[in-house]
């Protein structure tokens, strides 16, 4: 049997020049993630990540704070979709009115919410494939297959996995059978360094839990508990 811990990177640069770096408290959110795998004793055989630079730097934060040093196994399926270009087709601009209400120190959350829930809801539909780069089921398709992939290449090991939001959906998806709009939904509560466990074999995968933070929980610092 294969165990997966996958884990939505910590919290990155929003509103930033550059999105794809953890900010301060993501730096501390992965490096508690660390701490308490160590304290639990999982000891991960095998440590994957989507290639982006977030995943690997909450991989990095993590294991340093585990002393242990790996090989980080790169699968680019394991990469986020577009998020930006799926709301700014449905709503033009958006994303820089989002930047400029974080910049006056507006919270954001709801806001953002919606905006990603409508450009969410065209770009599964279906009905406007032709206007994005890469479709809701091409993306599915490559998450599940670096999923398979990654399970085969290393049976009956323990295997830390730092994705993010969009691939923990699709594999959410696979093994609950929700519809489109149900695994997105489930989606928008996904939780900055949160925790998915996954056993899998040959037959099948199997959903443990699902979005939990007992590491970031155990801190009581509600700062440390994003989502964005």
């Amino acid at each position: 049997m294969t165990t997966l811990l996958i884990v939505r990177h910590a919290q990155a640069s929003f509103g930033a020049v550059d999105y794809d770096c953890l900010s301060a408290r993501g730096e501390c959110q992965a490096s508690y993630l660390g701490d308490w795998l160590k304290q639990t004793g999982f000891l991960p055989q095998v440590v994957a990540t989507g290639g982006l630079r977030r995943h690997r730097q909450t991989a990095e934060h993590a294991l340093k704070a585990l002393n242990l040093d790996y090989h980080l196994l790169e699968f680019p399926g394991f990469a986020e979709f577009d998020n930006r270009e799926v709301m700014e087709r449905a709503e033009p601009g958006v994303v820089e009115r989002l930047k400029a209400l974080l910049q006056q120190g507006v919270a954001i959350g709801p806001v953002f919410q919606e905006a990603f829930k409508k450009g969410v809801g065209r770009w599964i539909s279906g009905d406007y494939d032709h206007d994005y780069r890469q479709t809701w089921p091409r993306f599915r398709w490559q998450v599940l297959q670096s999923l398979e992939s990654l399970i085969r290449t290393h049976p009956e090991q323990s295997i830390l996995l730092i994705t993010s939001g969009g691939p923990i959906i699709a594999m959410f998806q696979a093994m609950t059978g929700a519809t489109d709009e149900r695994a997105f939904e489930a989606g928008l509560s996904l939780l900055n360094c949160g925790l998915t466990r996954v056993q899998a074999s040959d037959q099948a995968m199997r959903l443990l839990s699902f979005n939990s933070a007992p590491h970031l929980e155990i801190q009581r610092d509600k700062d440390l508990i994003t989502s964005i």
